[in-house]
């Protein structure tokens, strides 16, 4: 006789998975709120404006923000401006998340990638 029992524990995984995944775009789908954001040099190299863009597509307003800039640093503020502090020995990449939360308690959260270049040598 033939121990099937491993396909079935598979199939099952297998469907439990793409139920998962189904859902996510489902809720995906159902949100009104995209965080989006914009990066911009300020007076130097390490110093950086981040411009919100995230956009609501009906008629709840955008209530909160959450900025993670990479090294251990955050913020609310709806643009905030965040110096880093790296050893400029090299460039350094940080990830920067920004969730944005509208009216409705609906959140959106994306990711950016930024680096901050070493100083030039003279």
């Amino acid at each position: 006789m033939i121990n099937t029992e491993p396909h079935k524990r598979i199939i099952r995984t297998f469907f439990l998975i793409l139920i998962f995944v189904l859902s996510v775009i489902n809720t995906s789908a159902q949100c009104p709120v995209t965080a989006d954001f914009t990066v911009n040099d300020t007076t130097n190299c390490t110093t950086v404006s981040f411009t919100d863009t995230s956009t609501v597509t009906t008629e709840g307003l955008i209530v909160s923000y959450y900025w993670d800039f990479g090294d251990d640093s955050t913020s609310t503020l709806t643009d905030p401006i965040h110096t880093y502090n790296p050893d400029l020995s090299s460039n350094i990449d940080y990830i920067v998340m920004l969730v944005v939360t509208d009216s409705s308690g609906c959140e959106d959260t994306t990711y950016k990638s930024l680096t901050i270049y070493q100083d030039p040598i003279a």
